[in-house]
């Protein structure tokens, strides 16, 4: 008897230390798929949920806030008018409405500083956003189009196209028809264009060279769609192994493209946008974890990339 209630006893605190396991593995499982959602972030529902500071945008905040405080209409700017009038007597009554005067013209300064200043603000927006967006570039943007991330944009893209040749090469398909980007642009109107291209013939040119095509692309851009917004999205990195360190194809020479093409933005209606920094590690490189090529970002850490574009986005009223 004492032997068989001794193999029930074993039986029990084996059997518990299989369940102990099995829900401390359940346990790990679920800390890890919550960590990959929380990797798998995509736009908030929020049109407008926070302002992010443009950097081409130069305001004093603290200047308006003291416009503010002295606006005409306000109880302490009324106070400082009636002790102005009480000092200086009715013969200087002129000069004091002057001064009001004056002060109505920095106040409305200050006002149209903010407004400018919100409008060139980068804001947080929803995935309705790029509804009127054209997104232009080469295989990390046929990669953002097989995500089906932001399927309501419009995509000319090609796996291996390169600056030089992304507006003369007839790979855009509308109609049955074959299109140049210069072609298929004059037929829609478009509120909003990214590009990114210039990876695929670091070779071809210096970076003049780079420049002077990304100047034509952007000449053809706002000719074709005089009103859109234009985002110049920086190149993402490729990985430490896969540079050719001693060619072309490096990430020193990426960033110094993509430092060129961040000048071509005047930050009213041509903003540059660092996608490089959200796949890259504090060195400049593509973190491992993020490709398995070295070069092409995994289909599921896309969301990053959308969540920034989410997150960085001029809105217009």
């Amino acid at each position: 008897m004492g032997r068989a209630l001794w193999g029930i006893a074993v039986t029990v605190i084996f059997a518990a230390g299989i369940l102990l396991a099995v829900n401390s593995i359940s346990g790990i499982d679920e800390i890890d798929s919550m960590d990959l959602a929380a990797d798998k972030i995509e736009c908030v529902t929020s049109s407008k949920k926070e302002s992010v500071k443009n950097p081409y945008t130069s305001y004093s905040k603290g200047q308006d806030a003291y416009q503010t405080q002295n606006a005409p209409g306000s109880q302490s700017q009324a106070s400082s008018d009636a002790n102005d009038i009480q000092k200086t007597g009715a013969g200087h009554d002129v000069a004091v409405h002057k001064d009001i005067a004056h002060d109505d013209v920095s106040h409305n300064d200050a006002v149209q500083n903010d407004a400018v200043h919100k409008e060139n603000s980068f804001q947080t927006v929803s995935q309705e956003y790029f509804s009127d967006a054209v997104f232009i570039g080469d295989s990390r943007t046929v990669g953002m189009q097989q995500s089906g991330l932001l399927s309501n944009a419009v995509y000319y893209a090609k796996v291996g196209i390169g600056i030089g040749e992304i507006l003369s090469s007839r790979f855009v398909w509308e109609d049955g028809m074959s299109l140049t980007v210069p072609e298929a642009l004059s037929r829609h109107s478009f509120g909003k264009v990214y590009i990114m291209v210039g990876i695929n013939d670091m070779s071809a040119g210096d970076t003049d060279w780079f420049v002077e095509q990304y100047e034509e692309i952007l000449r053809v851009v706002r000719k074709t769609q005089p009103d859109a917004l234009i985002y110049i999205q920086g190149n993402i990195p490729m990985s430490y192994y896969t540079q050719d360190l001693s060619g072309a194809l490096n990430n020193p020479n990426l960033e110094e493209r993509n430092e060129a093409s961040k000048a071509l933005a005047d930050g009213k209606d041509i903003f540059y946008l660092d996608a490089a920094s959200v796949y890259a590690d504090d060195n400049g490189h593509l973190l491992s974890q993020y490709t398995s090529d070295g070069l092409h970002v995994l289909k599921k850490y896309y969301p990053l990339w959308v969540d920034y574009l989410c997150q960085h986005a001029i809105v217009r009223e």
